[in-house]
């Protein structure tokens, strides 16, 4: 930088000696031809012009100055401004790459989960079709669940609130046979997915926590807008740790929390996942 600015120096200088030169030729000439008192007057013009030359010079050297300070300042600037760039494009990057492998991480954590589901699923089956049995009535009651007869007018509501009923009396193993033979008879009415999410109640009450998950994940999938969803998911969470699987209940405590953010079942998920403690009942 130095060097360019001492060049550009010396050609200012070239520049101005040289028209100096060719002003002091004309003069020259003109002194030929001009008499005494004229050439007393151009020799005084002549040294007038020299001495402003003389004195321009300091003038031009600290403008070059000036100038040469400002570039320099300017490449410091834009050095600066480049640096900032790349770094808040590597920083881009970077986050970029961040949230595509927390998603790539996050999805493969759900496959894993349904993958689970769906190994449960099969093995639930195979056991039962192996044993060909049904599940065990809770010991503390043996009570066949009452059957709605044909004659009697009873609305898919009525028949709903009696197995609630039963459920809200304690009459757990009771309660699971009324909700699965309401779900049999009416599977799409506007109480069935009520009656999924207190089959597993049942189920959870009863500790089979396996059946629990699977009733659970029946109303998830099949009523996907119910507002029992959040709390079937918790207790879905829940069943996984009671089954020893905390790695799957933890999942599904953070789905809670990022699906159902401002939910009562989310501040409970928030709760589980640092030990306070376990769910209450949710009214019906």
């Amino acid at each position: 930088m130095e060097g360019e600015r001492g060049e550009f120096l010396i050609k200012g200088i070239m520049n101005i000696k040289s028209s100096f030169l060719w002003t002091m030729s004309v003069i020259l000439f003109t002194l030929g031809c001009a008499t005494g008192g004229d050439v007393t007057r151009l020799r005084n013009d002549v040294l007038g012009l020299e001495k402003k030359y003389e004195e321009s010079i300091p003038e031009i050297r600290k403008n070059q100055a000036e100038i040469g300070v400002k570039i320099d300042t300017l490449q410091v600037d834009l050095q600066v401004l480049t640096g900032r760039f790349e770094e808040g494009r590597y920083q881009t990057e970077r986050s970029l790459k961040d949230v595509t492998t927390t998603k790539e991480n996050y999805s493969l954590q759900i496959k894993e989960l349904e993958n689970r589901l769906n190994n449960l699923k099969d093995r639930l089956s195979a056991i039962e079709h192996s044993l060909n049995i049904q599940p065990a009535s809770s010991p503390e009651t043996k009570q066949p669940p009452p059957e709605v007869k044909e004659g009697e007018k009873k609305s898919p509501g009525d028949i709903y609130k009696e197995a609630y009923a039963t459920f809200k009396h304690g009459e757990i193993a009771v309660a699971r046979e009324m909700f699965k033979r309401f779900l049999k008879t009416y599977p799409k009415s506007e109480f069935s997915d009520n009656a999924l999410y207190w089959l597993g109640e049942c189920y959870y009450a009863e500790k089979n926590y396996e059946d629990a998950i699977l009733s659970f994940e029946d109303l998830i999938k099949k009523f996907p807008k119910s507002d029992k969803v959040p709390r079937a998911m918790l207790k879905q969470g829940y069943s996984f740790y009671e089954l020893g699987d905390k790695a799957s209940g933890k999942l599904l405590m953070e789905r809670v929390i990022e699906k159902f953010p401002k939910s009562e079942e989310a501040s409970l998920a928030k709760k589980r996942l640092k030990g306070v403690s376990k769910p209450t009942q949710k009214k019906k």
